[in-house]
């Protein structure tokens, strides 16, 4: 790698560096897509359906401001052809273990793949699944209330966790995934699934001239404040102190910890610049990786289809996972 600039000095293997980012002399701070906030108070009547979803513990570290600067800088190391930033240190990416410590998302279960035809209207499918929405009423049933627990999920899958950048909407798509059994609902791995569109992202956003990214960018801000350990929020403690994070108690996510009032992160204000001269330096060739460019190419705007049966061989291959792991003697 260049010291002055991302791109790579032989390009035998990152053969994507003529639709890259940072094959611009000098490229602007990228939009970030991400709530900062819930946008509703959460009733407690819903948080049992959130636990048995297996995404409680998600919601707890799900909101936050994201810093535009950390992210952009990530984004210029980030390589299409290989799925890790070009850092100082070496090669780094987020994993399936630090999407479990940092936001337990479950990284167990069934793929996350849905049939995309529709056979209602969408009317028809919000109705039945989330009713005629307002504030959850004193008195309510259990039908009622398992409507609202599936609004908020709604939410938290498609504006947070598989969040676009379309703006303030949510893809009706995403609520087929509600549309079965609690049990179907909490058999997700939904931390797999918020990985691979983590890296689908990014892949999107490294190249030229995009302006913004979505997804779930809360689990990469929390990845590069444990790994990659620059502009890393700090406590302050008072009198003109600062404190790292404290350990977060057993019972929520580890990525809580950076989750906590009276912080400050003032030496990140010089903005991307900071970070680009902390991310700067000679960096080696990557290892020969598949590098087929087919599987970036975006399906967006097509007309919908059955995932399930187009997909089956991956499908089936995430299903037998256990069963392809090396095993050592």
């Amino acid at each position: 790698m260049d010291p002055a600039a991302p791109g790579p000095l032989d390009h035998s293997v990152l053969t994507m560096q003529a639709n890259h980012m940072s094959d611009v002399s000098d490229t602007e701070t990228i939009y970030t897509r991400h709530p900062d906030s819930a946008p509703w108070a959460i009733d407690a009547r819903i948080v049992l359906y959130l636990q048995f979803a297996r995404l409680h513990d998600f919601h707890l570290i799900a909101y936050g401001r994201v810093d535009r600067a950390l992210v952009t800088a990530l984004v210029e190391r980030w390589r299409q052809e290989t799925h890790t930033f070009h850092l100082l240190v070496g090669e780094a990416t987020v994993t399936l273990l630090d999407v479990a410590v940092l936001t337990r998302l479950p990284i167990e279960g069934h793929a996350v793949c849905i049939d995309g035809r529709q056979f209602e209207s969408w009317k028809d499918k919000v109705h039945r699944l989330l009713g005629n929405f307002s504030d959850l009423p004193e008195g309510a049933d259990d039908a009622t209330v398992e409507k609202y627990a599936r609004a908020y999920l709604f939410y938290l899958i498609g504006a947070v966790l598989f969040s676009d950048k379309i703006g303030n909407w949510v893809q009706l798509l995403y609520l087929t995934l509600l549309d079965a059994p609690w049990e179907v609902i909490a058999g997700y791995s939904w931390g797999s699934a918020a990985l691979a569109y983590l890296y689908r992202r990014l892949c999107e956003a490294s190249r030229k001239n995009v302006k913004e990214i979505a997804g779930p960018l809360i689990i990469l801000q929390l990845w590069a404040w444990e790994h990659v350990l620059i502009g890393q929020p700090m406590r302050n403690v008072g009198r003109g102190a600062f404190a790292p994070p404290l350990l977060p108690p057993p019972h929520v996510p580890y990525g809580s910890r950076w989750s906590f009032e009276r912080r400050t992160r003032t030496h990140t204000r010089s903005g991307v610049g900071f970070y680009r001269d902390l991310l700067r330096a000679n960096q080696g060739i990557s290892p020969p990786c598949d590098t087929e460019t087919e599987l970036h190419n975006s399906r967006k705007g097509r007309e919908p289809k059955n995932w399930l049966e187009i997909n089956v061989r991956h499908v089936a291959r995430w299903e037998h996972m256990l069963e392809l792991l090396a095993q050592a003697n």
